[in-house]
């Protein structure tokens, strides 16, 4: 998310929004090398004698040629890093978490579909009513969205009412909120922190006050944010991550455990 005085991206917290750097900086430098060529040619005109330039471009079938043919190549050449970028961050094998985020006038909804109606709602902290010392202006929330990292993660976006648009570009997510439909994208998160972002369809009269703060922790401290809930550990989160072994053994049970191994309920 742009920060006040900042004026170029931010940095990209997952192998996502990395490739998306890599293939941005990729096509700008093909548009300043056509851009050369072309600008190039344009002074030329005007260096020339007239008849140097008719003679130049007469009966050149070559040149004819040249000039279909490259901006052809250079298509091509665009294309396939593009192509497989869309397929990469697409690509959604073996999620370990599902969150379903529901857009609102205005306001976001998540729900944890791993639980049973385990539910949270996002509002924006106005710059009266409880912004603390150093934080963003119309970018707080007073309940951020939590998520583990290091976690495949199955983000499902709809909407209530209208059109909304969920958005995180350092982890190069974006995905439209649309009523009775469900879109679905893949979340990674590399490094813990917290994560802003905002609705970026215009959705209303209160369309620039629909902030998104996502605060991403470790799986061990994922559990105890659910266990404040009073949610339940599924195994699916667990297996597979590199905490699965250092998880203790709490009381309780679970109807993902009867044995009680990961639930989390005391």
């Amino acid at each position: 998310m742009s920060y006040w005085g900042t004026c170029w991206f931010n940095d990209a917290m997952n192998d996502g929004g990395s490739r998306l750097l890599y293939v941005y900086h990729l096509f700008v430098q093909w548009l300043l090398g056509v851009g050369v060529v072309v600008g190039g040619g344009l002074v030329s005109l005007f260096l020339l004698e007239p008849n140097e330039i008719w003679l130049l471009v007469q009966r050149e079938e070559w040149l004819e040629a040249l000039w279909t043919m490259v901006p052809m190549a250079i298509l091509f050449m665009l294309c396939c890093p593009s192509y497989k970028l869309l397929c990469l961050l697409e690509d959604l094998s073996d999620p370990k978490c599902t969150v379903k985020v529901v857009g609102n006038q205005w306001y976001w909804q998540y729900e944890y579909d791993d639980y049973e109606s385990l539910m949270l709602s996002q509002y924006m902290v106005s710059y009266g009513s409880g912004l603390g010392l150093g934080g963003f202006r119309n970018l707080e929330v007073d309940r951020p969205a939590v998520l583990p990292y290091h976690v495949w993660i199955r983000v499902a976006v709809t909407s209530f009412d209208v059109i909304h648009s969920w958005t995180l570009p350092c982890l190069a997510v974006k995905v439209d909120g649309v009523p009775g439909r469900l879109n679905q994208v893949p979340l990674y998160i590399r490094l813990p922190g917290v994560y802003h972002g905002q609705c970026s369809e215009i959705c209303g009269a209160n369309h620039a006050f629909m902030p998104i703060m996502v605060e991403a922790v470790s799986v061990v401290m994922y559990r105890e944010w659910i266990k404040k809930l009073g949610g339940c550990m599924p195994l699916n989160l667990v297996k597979g991550t590199w905490f699965f072994l250092g998880l203790s053994k709490p009381s309780g049970s679970c109807p993902e455990d009867p044995s009680g191994v990961f639930c989390i309920l005391t």
